[in-house]
């Protein structure tokens, strides 16, 4: 999985790159599982904890998010930090995932990307005990010679 992120960032040409994975995908293989998903008009989208900071200019996206992050339960001051057109595209459903990162672009002033992560187990962490059980019962599963993923290595 790391590799195949790797490789797909270093062709993005970004700046900065973050690991996404379809919800779908992810509903698929994990059913009973909990994700954080971001619904966009071209579908629902959870992150994967994989980034690349691939340029100098990079350094500019951890500050911008450390600043999101700080005003995340201040929603005027988000929808300052984001643009006001963005987060009514956003609650109308009319954003997708293509305008989101060219005005995280716009805002950040640098090239930021994704990677479609074709793998489910790329969007679990272990942040709870569910999730800690889900894992050890990936992991079982491969040392069985079964995988939820979609059959890549």
């Amino acid at each position: 999985m790391v590799d195949h992120f790797c490789v797909e960032a270093r062709r993005s040409g970004c700046d900065v790159v973050a690991g996404v994975a379809r919800y779908e995908l992810i509903a698929a293989a994990f059913p009973e599982s909990r994700r954080t998903v971001t619904k966009l008009r071209d579908g629902g989208y959870c992150g994967c904890n994989l980034f690349a900071f691939l340029t100098p200019q990079a350094r500019q996206a951890a500050d911008f998010w450390r600043q999101v992050e700080k005003e995340r339960k201040k929603p005027l001051r988000i929808i300052k930090v984001m643009g006001v057109m963005a987060v009514l595209r956003y609650l109308l459903g009319r954003l997708t995932l293509e305008q989101a990162l060219a005005r995280l672009s716009r805002r950040m002033k640098l090239q930021a990307g994704v990677v479609r992560m074709p793998f489910a187990e790329a969007a679990v962490d272990v942040d709870k005990v569910e999730d800690w059980l889900l894992v050890e019962s990936i992991l079982a599963k491969k040392t069985s010679g079964s995988c939820a993923s979609d059959g890549a290595p």
